[in-house]
């Protein structure tokens, strides 16, 4: 005997208001596709919450990694001596 599992929609909507509400955008796009896989018994309740969370990791991780380069430049940009702003000790 196989249970198959039902998501119901009013639950998903309270998802997707959750992440918005969490500003969780990459998370919220993949949420449908990995849904699919856990209705189809291809991940687990935990391996989708892991899913969303690692996700959203990955998108902060890299915009991170992004304004982190512009603000160095930016900062290279104002003022030619951008190493003493940086570290105190060179001032």
């Amino acid at each position: 005997m196989t249970a198959t599992l039902e998501i119901v929609p009013s639950v998903l909507d309270r998802i997707r208001r959750t992440l918005v509400g969490l500003k969780m955008p990459r998370a919220l796009e993949v949420l449908d596709q990995t849904v699919r896989q856990l209705e189809r018994g291809e991940a687990s309740a935990l391996e989708v919450i892991d899913t969303l969370f690692a996700e959203e990791l990955s998108l902060r991780e890299n915009r991170r990694g992004e304004d982190g380069a512009q603000d160095g430049q930016a900062l290279d940009r104002q003022n030619p001596h951008w190493l003493r702003l940086l570290v105190p000790a060179f001032a």
